[in-house]
């Protein structure tokens, strides 16, 4: 028998809006791509400033790169694995921006090519959320975020 837990989660997916930014602007020109398991399984070149919509399967880890010229490349982790005994989502969509200037991390070697960002289903919320934990440890805490809720 399948519980009802599985058939949310078998059936839906998460919906995630990210809008790139130069400057605190919406900016166009970049490249973005989305991985799994370490493979390429959607890639795009952006010419509007308009945000991008990602659809993702639960129970999977995702990585999400931004590329644009002259400028490092910005990486986001999407967790959607579900935590045990979790039935259903409040809310199952997520809106982010991401400043793709310059480069606002902590410079270390322990963080240069870390994800900017890592986006987690959150039991005690229901939804997916940003960790604040990691957001955090990452960012310079006299910078702008390079990544925030949308609005």
């Amino acid at each position: 028998k399948v519980s009802s837990q599985n058939n949310y989660f078998k059936q839906g997916v998460l919906e995630v809006k990210g809008k790139a930014l130069f400057n605190g602007m919406p900016t166009s020109s970049y490249t973005v791509s989305v991985y799994n398991k370490g493979k390429v399984v959607d890639s795009m070149k952006s010419k509007s400033k308009r945000a991008i919509y990602f659809s993702f399967e639960f129970n999977n880890v995702y990585t999400i790169l931004y590329e644009t010229d002259n400028c490092d490349d910005k990486m986001i982790v999407v967790d959607t694995r579900v935590p045990k005994g979790l039935s259903y989502l409040e809310d199952d969509t997520h809106e982010f921006e991401i400043e793709l200037s310059q480069n606002l991390l902590k410079e270390t070697s322990e963080t240069e090519d870390m994800p900017v960002a890592i986006l987690f289903i959150d039991k005690k919320e229901k939804m997916l959320v940003l960790s604040d934990s990691y957001h955090s440890f990452i960012h310079n805490e006299n910078n702008y975020a390079l990544v925030s809720e949308g609005k």
